[in-house]
């Protein structure tokens, strides 16, 4: 056995060393003369990137599309001249029909008229005549020439991708390695041939299992740091087995191979989230839902098109390969002076976009003035059962506004509604007006449907500093905030800055704070029987801190609770339900008003003042956190959260100082990281 064994491995690395100088010999004849469509050698065209891959590539939409978004997320380079003038730092697709890296051509491939081109025989020309920094590469599709799974087939691909690898690397270029998109069996099945098919004179019928394993290897050998991978074959199969559910004739790719515009706007999706563009939401499933209505991005996209043609085909003729039927491109210095007219009306177009869409990040005001003053301050938001938003505030004449001649009340708590994910608010109601100081609202919809809305107080008084507490209060609503009961008192001596939350088993907990002469920390107070009663408050240890608290908490997953308290910011653990907490630790970070939210995408997020209004986020349940990320320049804060239908977060804080207003914002943290995202039309 051992001696078969033996002899066995010796034939096979006979055979693999007979295979591959065959491939190095064909590449090397390939190479030594150019085809008779090649020009004479001018000056190397420098680019930021170049495209080369097979008919998918040439077709060039996602080409297009992927320097579209980039453009409009401001990441292409300034124009870079080189030798005559021509060239710039953008994007060159030279991407070619039937190509190959693995040097392998189906018989009769074409009616027989001509086997398919090798990328190897032209990529010496390539890189003598453009200089990249970075070359995606989107080939496989073709390499396994639609038959079943070979060895030799798997093993010609690799050795291709291989020495891809180390001449874009003698180039002083990056390699990014674009996994075949996909084939579709929906739309041909009955033109493909099942595995015991005496010959394949049409496609195989699990040809995408064969694509799957060259994608799983591009991936796996990545790992050598030869290249990286971009795959968008996961979010190719998710939507069509989402649409396909409800559609079943859905496809991306009408003949199983040549995508159409939304299966190219997944492949530049999956580039553009490798890149890590902040400024885009890459959650939309076309090109034009990307970005914001009325923006002129298809007009955007038509330009690059004509250019992106006009070039492709210009430098593809002057370079020449080995592809019949080509259009036969202009000569390049024409190509070129004509690229850079339209690269001034494409400049002017993201010009416009860009500054569009900023005025769109602009925050949007939920309140200007409430009639009681111009002050607003202290907001929280929550969804109601009806799918609309309600923002609960403070509405005075100041930070703190006690009864005087024009406001004989104090300060009382307003409300704004939106029915549109809060693009726009309607005016300003008043909630409730005590003969007080009516402060620091915060408001829960309970799964019962009730309404709580906390509070507290405070009276004027000739003491120092010229008012008192009054303790924290409670308002509910059965009718979804059109009327309001009297207030009943939630805690005599300690104050609330956060909603109460409702536990997974249904109890009903809020974060407090106590500060008197000799204590200053935050404590925690909990209902069983929906808010009718609170236990008394329970004290969490400062650890020797000075703690003003404004404390909120949040429950994670194991159903433990997480709490924050200013100003360090302080955190401090429950494992009984809040009954008991740990000594307060220092978080790392300063902040004051925390305000937790745990995301559709289940992150949990942390607002707060200081810096200005910010935001942290922790993919692992409080043990960690994101750097800081400045949500508005203004230092008001007491920030709240709310999460949006489509999976993006509200945030709304208030601005402080004369005239402070209600401002709100909307971002989206995923894999990439935190997104701002429009919320003005």
């Amino acid at each position: 056995m051992g001696s078969r064994s033996s002899s066995w491995s010796r034939g096979m690395r006979l055979v693999g060393w007979m295979l591959g100088l065959w491939w190095v010999l064909g590449r090397l004849a390939g190479a030594q003369e150019p085809p008779p469509n090649a020009a004479a050698p001018q000056a190397p065209r420098v680019v930021e990137a170049l495209f080369l891959g097979d008919s998918n590539t040439y077709a060039g939409d996602y080409v297009a599309m992927f320097e579209a978004a980039s453009l409009v997320a401001g990441q292409r380079l300034e124009h870079v001249p080189v030798g005559d003038g021509l060239g710039d730092a953008g994007w060159l697709n030279l991407g070619l029909p039937s190509e190959t890296l693995s040097g392998l051509s189906e018989p009769g491939h074409a009616g027989g008229s001509f086997p398919r081109p090798d990328l190897h025989e032209r990529l010496e020309r390539i890189l003598a005549r453009v200089k990249p920094r970075v070359v995606y590469a989107c080939y496989g599709m073709n390499c396994g020439i639609y038959h079943p799974y070979s060895d030799e087939r798997f093993l010609a691909f690799q050795r291709g991708v291989r020495s891809l690898a180390e001449r874009v690397k003698a180039a002083g270029a990056r390699l990014v390695m674009v996994t075949p998109p996909l084939f579709d069996l929906g739309p041909i099945q009955e033109r493909t041939l099942p595995r015991d098919a005496a010959q394949f004179d049409r496609p195989y019928r699990g040809y995408d299992e064969v694509l799957e394993l060259y994608s799983s290897w591009l991936t796996a050998a990545a790992a050598e740091g030869k290249w990286e991978v971009v795959n968008p074959r996961p979010g190719l199969h998710e939507l069509l087995r989402a649409r396909r559910a409800v559609e079943p004739t859905f496809t991306v790719a009408p003949d199983g191979v040549h995508l159409n515009e939304q299966g190219h706007w997944l492949v530049a999706r999956a580039i553009l989230r490798a890149a890590g563009l902040p400024e885009l939401d890459l959650n939309s499933d076309t090109f034009q839902d990307a970005f914001p209505g009325g923006l002129e991005v298809v007009e955007l996209l038509k330009l690059i098109r004509q250019r992106q043609r006009l070039l492709t085909d210009s430098y593809l003729t002057a370079i020449g390969h080995l592809r019949p039927g080509m259009a036969q491109g202009v000569d390049t210095i024409a190509a070129e002076r004509t690229a850079k007219e339209l690269d001034q009306k494409i400049a002017e177009l993201v010009r416009s976009i860009r500054s569009q869409l900023q005025s769109r990040l602009e925050p949007v005001v939920v309140c200007r003035d409430a009639g009681a003053g111009g002050y607003e301050a202290f907001p929280d938001v929550c969804r109601l059962r009806d799918g609309r938003l309600l923002c609960v505030f403070y509405a005075g004449y100041g930070h703190v506004a006690l009864p005087n001649s024009s406001l004989p009340q104090g300060g009382r708590i307003a409300c704004c509604y939106s029915s549109d994910e809060g693009r726009t608010w309607s005016p300003a109601e008043t909630v409730y007006d005590g003969p007080d100081d009516d402060r620091d609202p915060s408001v829960v919809q309970l799964a019962d449907g009730r309404l709580l809305l906390s509070f507290f107080s405070l009276r004027k008084s000739e003491a120092s500093p010229g008012y008192s507490g009054l303790g924290s209060w409670l308002i509910e609503s059965a009718d979804g905030g059109k009327t309001w009961s009297e207030p009943r008192q939630l805690s005599a001596s300690h104050y609330c800055s956060a909603p109460i939350r409702q536990l997974s088993n249904g109890r009903l907990i809020v974060g407090l704070y106590i500060q008197t002469e000799g204590v200053s920390q935050g404590s925690i107070s909990f209902s069983d029987d929906g808010g009718k009663s609170w236990q008394p408050e329970v004290l969490i240890d400062n650890g020797g801190m000075k703690l003003d608290a404004e404390t909120d908490l949040i429950e994670l997953r194991d159903g433990s609770l997480f709490a924050a308290q200013r100003p360090v910011l302080a955190s401090s653990r429950s494992t009984d339900g809040g009954v008991s907490w740990t000594v307060s630790e220092r978080m790392g970070f300063e902040g004051h008003c925390p305000y937790f939210l745990r995301t559709a995408g289940d992150v949990i997020v942390l607002a707060y003042r200081l810096p200005h209004t910010s935001l942290r986020y922790s993919r692992d349940e409080c043990v960690t956190w994101s750097e800081n990320h400045v949500v508005d320049e203004v230092t008001g804060a007491y920030p709240s959260l709310v999460n949006l239908r489509d999976g993006s977060v509200l945030i709304v804080y208030y601005e402080e100082g004369s005239g402070s207003n209600i401002r709100a914002r909307r971002f989206r943290i995923d894999r990439e990281g935190l997104k701002w995202l429009p919320l003005r039309d």
